[in-house]
């Protein structure tokens, strides 16, 4: 029987790239590594890193671990990490871009971290794909790419031969997808205990906080969004009083405010009084009877019951996650 001795997987370094993606990443490995060695039934491969430089003003000449890249070299994975200052400067980049098609079209998963899926996308490989991005992202990348499957509450979306994480740190959800895929769930299970993380399964609509989609031109809808964020959010907000404020017919309105926001009035209203619900939760002592008083429920059983379908947790227990008192 033949085994393959190693599997190779790249992950790209470019001018203001997260280290901690890159360095945390090829950590992760070197533990499935030798989680993988101790497992005697099975002869499992290793996993081999490359930081692939596409840049010659890089100098990381002195870092023993940077591998010469070759136009001939085939990887299993190749992982985009995320710009430290929010979307790559190399999205657009056709280095970049001619790279990524040329060993996807060689059968090579390509997985994006956070922001890192907007090179991803600028690929054209994300056509009805279902894709994640960091939450304050979102909007952003799905009105760059409007093709795109976005699956905004998910903190990583395992779509085959496109992987996509969240937030900055999901690097370690990631890493364990891959280990998963590539070495087995039994390594994958044993790593994330050695390093103490959880199975990368979770939500990112746990972190996440409400960002409205304000970067459209209908300003009659703009003024609607922008008496919302003054208004008295314990007082009732009826179709009546926006209709006045925004000088549209009720109907208009309602079809308007879906094409600009992306949501209707009701669940724009509901994520708004959720998210001041999520200062309190983490910044005061206030029961959760007090909390829904106070963005505008007077039934705390109907304001948990939104609360859990808009955040994925029960009020005491995000209070209990995110706290910081």
């Amino acid at each position: 029987m033949t085994y393959i001795q190693s599997i190779h997987i790249g992950i790209l370094r470019y001018p203001n790239a997260q280290e901690a993606t890159i360095l945390g990443l090829r950590d992760l490995f070197i533990i499935a590594n030798q989680i993988g060695q101790t497992i005697k039934e099975q002869s499992l491969p290793q996993l081999k890193v490359s930081i692939i430089n596409l840049e010659d003003t890089i100098n990381y000449a002195d870092i023993a671990f940077l591998q010469s890249y070759t136009q001939e070299k085939c990887f299993s994975a190749l992982i985009i990490p995320p710009d430290l200052s929010g979307i790559p400067k190399i999205s657009t980049d056709d280095r970049y871009i001619k790279f990524l098609r040329l060993h996807y079209k060689k059968g090579t998963i390509l997985a994006s971290v956070c922001t890192g899926a907007f090179l991803l996308a600028n690929t054209g490989l994300l056509t009805n794909r279902h894709v994640t991005t960091h939450w304050k992202y979102g909007n952003i990348l799905k009105n760059f790419f409007p093709e795109i499957l976005l699956q905004i509450d998910k903190l990583l979306v395992d779509d085959k031969d496109i992987i996509t994480t969240s937030g900055g740190m999901c690097w370690a959800d990631m890493g364990l997808c891959l280990i998963n895929r590539l070495l087995g769930p039994t390594v994958m299970a044993e790593t994330s205990k050695m390093c103490l993380l959880q199975p990368y399964r979770r939500e990112q609509r746990h972190y996440s906080i409400f960002e409205p989609q304000m970067d459209h031109e209908d300003n009659n809808i703009l003024k609607v969004q922008r008496w919302i964020e003054t208004a008295k959010i314990k007082e009732p907000i009826t179709l009546k009083t926006l209709s006045k404020i925004s000088k549209l017919k009720i109907r208009t309105l309602q079809r308007r405010f879906v094409k600009a926001t992306g949501l209707n009035i009701t669940e724009y209203v509901q994520r708004y009084r959720v998210k001041q619900s999520q200062v309190f939760l983490q910044y005061t002592d206030m029961s959760v009877k007090q909390i829904a008083h106070n963005v505008g429920y007077n039934d705390d059983n109907a304001f948990s019951k939104v609360f859990i379908k808009i955040v994925g947790l029960k009020p005491n227990v995000y209070r209990q996650a995110f706290s910081v008192l």
